[in-house]
C-alpha cells in the first residue's frame, strides 16, 4: 500500500520499525500492535509513512486497478457509450420498480437497440462488475489488417499505373 493509504484495521499485518506487527486492538486514534509476545501502543497517524502493509492486496483491489486500465484505454466516444448504457440500466433495470423484471429488460433492450438476451447478459455483468462489465472486450483487441500489406501495396501500385483518367473511364462505362 502507499504511504497515504495504510490499512490499520484489526488483523492487519504491518512492517514497522524492523519487525512484523499485527493490529490487535483499535482505541480511537490509537492501535495496539503485537509482534510475538511484545505489545506496543501507537498513534495510528504515526504509522502512515513509516509502516508498510504485509498483507497482499485483495483481489477486489487488483480488479479495481485493472478496471481503471480498461476504462482508460477507451476512446471518449466509446466511454460515452458505456456511460449512456449504464444510465439506461440504472434507470430501467436496476432501479426499484413494480414493473416485472422481464419488462424492464425488454425496455432497456429497445432503448439500446440490442436483443433482450444481450440486455440480460450485459445487465448482469454491469450489476456484478460495474462500468467495466459494459465494455465490449473486442474494442480492446489490436486490429490487424486481414490483407497482407505487401498484397495491398501491389494492388495500389497496379491501380496507380493505369492513371486517374483510366480509372474514371472504367467507372463511367
Amino acid at each position: 500500500m502507499s504511504a497515504e493509504n495504510l490499512d490499520t484495521s484489526v488483523g492487519a499485518r504491518l512492517w514497522h520499525e524492523g519487525a512484523a506487527w499485527t493490529v490487535v486492538e483499535l482505541d480511537g486514534s490509537n492501535a495496539l500492535l503485537r509482534a510475538g509476545d511484545q505489545f506496543k501502543k501507537v498513534h495510528t497517524s504515526s504509522l502512515v509513512g513509516t509502516a508498510e502493509s504485509l498483507d497482499l492486496p485483495t483481489v477486489q483491489d487488483a480488479r479495481a486497478e485493472l478496471d481503471a486500465v480498461v476504462l482508460a484505454s477507451l476512446s471518449n466516444k466509446q466511454l460515452d457509450g458505456v456511460y449512456r448504457e449504464a444510465k439506461v440500466f440504472d434507470e430501467l433495470v436496476l432501479a426499484t420498480s413494480q414493473t416485472p423484471v422481464n419488462d424492464r429488460y425488454e425496455a432497456a433492450a429497445d432503448v439500446l437497440g440490442i436483443s433482450v438476451r444481450t440486455a440480460y447478459r450485459r445487465g448482469l455483468r454491469y450489476s456484478e462488475q460495474g462500468l467495466v462489465g459494459l465494455v465490449d472486450t473486442r474494442l480492446l483487441q489490436l486490429h490487424r489488417p486481414t490483407v497482407d500489406p505487401e498484397w495491398d501495396s501491389a494492388c495500389r501500385e497496379a491501380l496507380d499505373s493505369y492513371g486517374t483518367a483510366a480509372r474514371i473511364g472504367d467507372i463511367l462505362t
